[in-house]
Parts: structure tokens; sequence; C-alpha cells
């Protein structure tokens, strides 16, 4: 498993999630969105009360689904993660002492 989502604390409370995905333009595979939920995790777990979302990519901000992920989950082929990270991160994100 490749690093796609990178945690950065600048200062106490703070933390910036940086996903840098540029073989697929930043969209959101199983292996991705895994990876940001555990990151917004940690970050929580470790004192952020603010979680700023960015890209590395100059051109592409996060972008949707990567459908190749969703065809294959269907088809009942291996994807590129669990998937459960779109429930996680969104559970992530309805927690009210963290702001994104």
């Amino acid at each position: 498993m490749s690093e796609i989502v990178a945690l950065q604390r600048p200062s106490a409370g703070v933390a910036v999630l940086t996903m840098t995905n540029s073989s697929i333009s930043n969209f959101g595979s199983f292996e991705a969105v895994d990876q940001l939920a555990a990151q917004m995790t940690e970050a929580r777990e470790g004192g952020a009360r603010i979680v700023v979302l960015a890209s590395g990519l100059e051109d592409h901000w996060y972008d949707h689904a990567w459908l190749t992920d969703l065809q294959a989950m269907f088809k009942g082929e291996k994807t590129t993660g669990t998937g459960a990270g779109w429930f996680r991160a969104l559970q992530e994100m309805a927690r009210p002492e963290v702001v994104y």
C-alpha cells in the first residue's frame, strides 16, 4: 500500500491531510478513502480540532469515487481497498469536536 494521504501537524490543534494520487487524478479510490478516514481519526486522536483537507496536485482537488473500484466491487472483483473508509470518513466529519 502506498501513501496517498499524508498527515502534517503545522501547529497545536491543527492537522493538514494532503491527498496526492496523481496516477488517477485524486479520484476517491477505495485505498485513498480508507487512508483518508484513518488519517482523519489519527488527527483527531492526536488532538486536532481543525483539519484542513488539501490536494497535493496542482490542478486537481479531491475527485469523486473512482469508478474502477465501484465496477470491480459490483463484479465481485478485487478493489484497491475495503471501501469502508467512505463511511468512516463521514462519521469523522460528523464529530462535533473537529472542524473540517
